[in-house]
């Protein structure tokens, strides 16, 4: 079985541990998909139980959180949130740049997550004559595509400020972690800590 899953959170989180969050950001691997992995379902059950758990891991850590459509909250003028978590989202919009401007007028800080179009497995498929595979189920599962270079770009050309960003995995070789030292090349999966300039 496989799993596609795309998901946005917002967070209320005391300015206490908001300082100490931004001193060392972590997106934390959680055994989600192993939750859920061997479970028949249909989609509409499938998301409640990702969004019950993801909410129910804030709360172990004491953050009041909630789970929204983008485009609600992207709607939304009367409420501000310290951080709004996009993780795996914004390739299957059809206008990010539209959503991000929005989502951005609601925070402090965005912590972004993209597949990396420049990881060296998919310009080898190019290289070959191949679009890279980014999709689980069909191709058009992602409707735009950014190499690490081109996501700082754009977030620039947001006016967005891009205060850290790390590549989660990608290519290593024994104990060398090459996709810290060149993520564009290396580095799979990026992600972003921005606000608004």
């Amino acid at each position: 079985n496989s799993l596609f899953f795309s998901f946005y959170t917002t967070a209320r989180i005391s300015k206490e541990r908001k300082v100490g969050i931004l001193e060392n950001v972590n997106i934390p691997e959680t055994g989600l998909l192993s939750t859920i992995v061997n479970r028949t379902v249909t989609s509409n059950e499938c998301y409640e139980d990702i969004r019950r758990i993801i909410i129910d891991e804030y709360k172990k850590h004491g953050i009041t959180a909630e789970a929204k459509s983008i485009y609600d909250t992207a709607k939304e003028t009367n409420i501000k949130y310290d951080y709004i978590v996009m993780s795996e989202i914004l390739e299957h919009l059809p206008t990010p740049e539209d959503t991000i401007v929005q989502i951005s007028k609601l925070t402090d800080y965005l912590v972004i997550s993209i597949p990396n179009s420049a990881f060296y497995r998919f310009r080898l498929q190019l290289l070959f004559g191949r679009f890279f595979k980014q999709w689980v189920h069909h191709p058009s599962e992602h409707l735009r595509f950014w190499s690490h270079t081109y996501f700082l770009d754009w977030f620039s050309s947001l006016d967005l400020e891009v205060l850290k960003t790390e590549a989660s995995n990608g290519l290593d070789i024994g104990p060398l972690k090459l996709f810290k030292y060149f993520p564009n090349l290396f580095g799979h999966q990026m992600c972003y800590l921005v606000k608004r300039k």
